[in-house]
Parts: structure tokens; sequence; C-alpha cells
């Protein structure tokens, strides 16, 4: 089951900020790159409800908690050994690259006073609902604004950056279909992940992908995430076929004015 998430340009993703304080940062975005493409270099066929490769991003500068944080309240927020990955547009400020499992937001650590410690945490929701449609967020790519603030129990140092497990995220274009050949064709770039296998033991591969976009014919080129590109060549009932451009720009995502 397709769930629409971010990705690429990927999402701004667009809800009321509930932020306080209105002078502190309100957008925030993590380093990530591309560290590799396995995209095929010649026009392939892809088959209505599949998919082929794009890119493998990553986030840079990441490391990992020595203990955990909490809440004023005592709730844990963070637990020790979580990594974090500092926002590529403000200082002092570290986000989770991935919601933690049974949560709907991303966590993100803030230092207020300049001290070299967090001492204020932000929540950024992973699950939008905007104009009747719902985008799902597995990972903190994009630009996203804060949804809450607030303090944390004790003040936490911000370690060095070191080596960590790394998040390496695969995006793929995916072709959703279309009706007929009167409408248009119905595309998205999607990241693929890996969760669990079924109960016959193979791998259960789902989809979170960015909104689809629907271009009316062949011999359109849809713009995609790091300066590439994807050219519809042609279409045929049930498959089309595309020729891609390999994206080339090492970062992703940078917000743009009214951002801040």
């Amino acid at each position: 089951m397709m769930a629409l998430a971010a990705l690429l340009a990927f999402p701004l993703a667009i809800v009321a900020a509930h932020a306080q304080g209105q002078d502190r940062p309100k957008y925030f975005a993590l380093d990530w790159a591309m560290v590799g493409t396995n995209a095929p270099t010649q026009p392939v066929e892809v088959q209505k409800g599949k998919s082929v490769p794009y890119m493998t991003i990553s986030p840079r500068r990441l490391f990992g908690l020595s203990e955990p944080v909490l809440d004023q309240d005592g709730k844990q927020l963070i637990p020790a050994g979580g990594v974090l990955g500092w926002a590529v547009n403000h200082e002092g400020i570290a986000c989770e690259p991935t919601h933690q499992q049974f949560t709907s937001y991303f966590i993100c650590l803030e230092d207020t006073d300049g001290d070299q410690r967090f001492d204020g945490y932000i929540k950024i929701l992973a699950s939008v609902f905007t104009y009747g449609a719902h985008t799902y967020h597995k990972y903190m790519m994009g630009v996203f604004p804060v949804y809450s603030r607030g303090g944390i129990s004790k003040a936490v140092s911000a370690p060095p950056e070191m080596s960590v497990p790394s998040v390496k995220v695969d995006v793929d274009f995916y072709y959703a279909g279309q009706r007929t050949l009167a409408q248009g064709i119905n595309v998205a770039f999607c990241v693929m992940v890996n969760d669990g296998k079924n109960i016959w033991g193979g791998p259960i591969r789902e989809k979170y992908c960015q909104p689809s976009t629907s271009v009316p014919d062949a011999s359109t080129t849809v713009p995609g995430m790091g300066g590439g590109s994807v050219t519809i060549l042609s279409r045929a009932k049930k498959s089309i076929t595309v020729s891609i451009n390999p994206p080339q720009d090492s970062v992703l995502y940078q917000p743009r004015a009214g951002q801040e």
C-alpha cells in the first residue's frame, strides 16, 4: 500500500507551526547528500505499479547521544544511543533523521543560549494532514516547520560528530499508472524501505512517496531531487519508457526565502 511521504525537493511539509518564541528558528533541514546512484544508464521500461532506481542518499554530520534526554516532566524524548544529525541551516540544532517507532513526530534538540549544550527540544510532525491529503514522512527529508517547543530536564552536551550506524535511503522513480491512454501519466519519487518480513519470510518493501505528479504525455521531463530528472520517452497501456538523468548536486535541501 502506497503511503504518501516526503521526498524530493521533498516535501516542504506544510502545517501550522505552534512555535513558542517568535525570534527562534522556525524551519529546519538536515544535511542529506547523495552517496550513490544505480539508476539505469539506458532507457528502461517501467510497468504500472513498479519503480526504477534513482539515487541513494544519506544524512551527514551524525552523532549519537551518550545519555537519554527527558522533558521537564521526566518523559523520555530520545533514548541513550539515539542518533541525531546537525541541521544544515541553523547552528546549535540537531534532529532525528528518522522518527522513533510508534511516534508521529521527529525530535530536534536545541542549544538556545550558545553554551554548547542542548537545553530545549522541538517537535516536528511526521504525519501531516493538509488540504484533504495525508502525507507521512518516514524520514526527515526536506524543509520542515516547528510544531512545538519545550524544555528538557537536564542540559545535554553536544558530543562531536562520531561514527554511528549510517542511515541510507533508496529513492526510486515510481509509475503509478493511468486509467486510460487519454489521461495523464501519474508518477512520483518514493523512498523505498525494508519494513521487516512477511509471514512467508520474504521482505516487506514499503513505499513512502511524495504526492504524485500527473504529466500530460510522453516527451515530458520530470525534475528530480539533486538536480537530476526523468524523461518519459513513450507510454503503452500498462507501462512507460523512461530515460534517467542522474542527480549531481551534493546538497539536497536548502530552505528558501521565508523559511528561516
